[in-house]
This record gives structure tokens, C-alpha cells and sequence, in this order.
């Protein structure tokens, strides 16, 4: 299969304001209750030596399994994870193969149905992160369906808040805004809401205040999110990086531009740390710098910036020998 992304799709993200909601958080949904899925999502981005270690024993782990006939929840949960670690070390043709693994693995018994719901959600956000916005679309309508016949309102809510993403991307603002603002009230009244599902959720509500022209709202929302994650997540991590790029948005487009480039300078520098340096999210962090200096009028420094994407975008493309085409990604949704 090709590489997840064409060899101009860098540049693409560069220049395209509606993928400014790939700086959203890339959450991952996944069955509350299994304590060790907590424990994992709790823990911080990883160096790459790391990542690259826990990669390699997780494969050796998975390769140990199959021969020990382990139940499809334990394979799923495997190759759930090892998607997470691919995408970290924007390896994302790996990360593809591997929810798609995740994804036939819980699909194969019905009580696995919330989890294969999680997988869909997943693999969508991969999609997502990479402009391949229908089969995004296919996955998180896929996983919406399976939500209704399990009937939890919270999960349900999650996929309202994943769709507006998707609405937000397509330029469907007032859908977005009423689909993000839907699903944060109610993941609001609920105490079983993660901190990061309602910080996604208000991030897409942001985006789509601004796109509205509703700039003072816009920017209400922006501090609250960024005053949300400081309060739940590490300074440094992607929950906060995200919120200081959504408020660099807000502060630009109501003229506050020395502040805007402050926070997209911050922002950048904690998504390059958390994330490969190829990563989309990363390049639009600095496309967002860029435009902030271009407004303070310091073309010099902007130019820099776009000399490094350059240099990023021309970097060859790395394809995963494994990869399959996927099937939940490019068949329709059932309803």
C-alpha cells in the first residue's frame, strides 16, 4: 500500500486554515474500565529511543501471544496500543496497519462492541490527523452506529464531539459548532467525562466560534481550554500544546498579534517534542508562527520558518511494507 500521506500533502496542511483543528487532541477512546488501558494513557510522551524500545517489545509481545491462542480483546488491546506508539513516532503507515488490526480483532465478538467502537475512533483520527477526511468520516460514522445499540450517553457524546471535528475540517462550521457545543454540555454534567474528551470537545467549539466571526467568544473559549488543560495535563504535554495553538488563532483574528506568536511559539515548541518532527500537527504549529511574524512585520524569521518546512516537506516518505488497504476506512458506515 502507498504511505498515508502524497508527496505534497505537508504543504497542503500548511496553507489550509480548516486543518487547524488537527490540533486537536488525538484522543484515544478506548474502554474506561480496564485499568491497565488507564494506567497506559496516563503515562507522558516518551523520548523517541523509548518510543522506538517500546515499539520493538510490544511487536515481540504480540508475536508471543499468537502462539499462546489469546483472546481477541487481548490482541485488539495490543495492536490498539501499537498504533498509538506508531503515530507518536509518525510512523503512520505502521499506525494504520495496526488499528486496522485492532479493529478485525474486537469486530469478531460482540461484547467487544465498545471497544471496537474505540478502534474505529482511532483509526479515524489517524484519517483525520492526514486529510483523508471521507474514510474518517466512515469510521467515526461506523463507530457513532455501534454507540447507539450500546446506548451510553457519554460515548455517544464522543462521537458527536469526533464528527464536529470532521465538520470543522469540511467547513461546515455551524454543524460543527452545534455538534461540539452539544457534546461538551453534556459531557460537562457527566462525571465519568474525561478531562481530555471535554477539552477536545471545547478545542473544535473554539475553532468554530472563530470561523463564525464570533472573535470574542472565540477567545473566551481559547482561555477556557487552555486554563482546562493546564489545570488536568503537564505543561509540556500535547493537551496544553494544543489549547496554546488554538489560542494563537483567537488572539491573531482579534489583533493581538505579539501575544498570538508568544503562544504559537510555545505551542510548537511542546508538539515537537511530543511528536515526530513530520507530524502535520507539528507543521501547522509553525505555519502558525509564521503567520503571526509575518503580521509583526518580521519576514526575516518568517522566512526561516518556511525554509524548515521545506526541508521537512521534502524529506522522502517512508512506506509501510505490511499495510493493507482498509476496509473500515473505505466502505461505508453501517447505520
Amino acid at each position: 500500500m502507498a504511505s498515508l500521506f502524497g508527496p505534497r500533502i505537508l504543504a497542503f496542511h500548511r496553507v489550509a486554515f480548516p486543518l487547524a483543528c488537527l490540533l486537536l487532541l488525538a484522543t484515544t477512546i478506548v474502554n474506561q474500565s480496564d485499568a491497565q488501558q488507564q494506567s497506559e494513557q496516563s503515562k507522558p510522551e516518551t523520548s523517541r529511543p523509548t518510543l522506538q524500545r517500546r515499539i520493538e517489545e510490544r511487536l515481540t509481545a504480540l508475536e508471543a501471544k499468537e502462539n499462546a491462542h489469546p483472546s481477541n480483546r487481548e490482541v485488539g488491546y495490543q495492536w490498539s496500543r501499537l498504533g498509538e506508539d506508531y503515530s507518536l513516532a509518525g510512523e503512520f503507515g505502521d499506525a494504520e496497519s495496526a488499528f486496522n488490526h485492532a479493529v478485525e480483532s474486537f469486530s469478531k465478538e460482540p461484547e467487544n462492541r465498545d471497544l471496537y467502537a474505540g478502534a474505529l475512533d482511532e483509526l479515524g483520527a489517524l484519517y483525520r490527523v492526514y486529510g483523508r477526511i471521507p474514510e474518517a468520516q466512515n469510521c467515526r460514522r461506523k463507530a457513532l452506529a455501534l454507540r447507539k445499540k450500546l446506548g451510553d450517553p457519554l460515548q455517544l457524546a464522543l462521537s458527536q464531539s469526533h464528527l464536529a471535528e470532521l465538520d470543522l475540517i469540511s467547513k461546515k462550521y455551524k454543524e460543527a459548532f452545534t455538534r461540539a457545543d452539544s457534546a461538551y454540555r453534556q459531557m460537562s454534567g457527566m462525571e465519568n467525562a474525561g478531562n481530555g474528551d471535554l477539552l477536545s470537545a471545547l478545542l473544535v467549539r473554539t475553532y468554530a466560534k472563530c470561523r463564525l466571526r464570533r472573535h470574542a467568544e472565540c477567545l473566551s473559549d481559547a482561555q477556557q481550554a487552555l486554563a482546562l488543560s493546564r489545570s488536568v495535563f503537564a505543561e509540556d504535554s500535547l493537551p496544553v500544546g494544543a489549547a496554546l495553538v488554538a489560542l494563537s488563532s483567537a488572539q491573531l483574528d482579534n489583533g493581538s498579534t505579539q501575544e498570538a506568536e508568544a503562544s504559537a511559539r510555545q505551542a510548537w515548541g511542546i508538539l515537537n517534542r511530543g511528536l515526530a518532527s513530520n507530524d502535520p500537527r507539528v507543521i501547522f504549529a509553525m505555519s502558525k508562527d509564521r503567520d503571526c511574524l509575518l503580521a509583526l512585520h518580521r519576514t526575516e524569521e518568517a522566512r526561516k520558518i518556511d525554509a524548515q518546512v521545506s526541508a521537512i516537506d521534502r524529506q522522502p516518505a517512508q512506506p509501510c511494507v505490511s499495510c493493507t488497504v482498509s476496509v473500515y476506512g473505505l466502505r461505508e458506515a453501517d447505520h
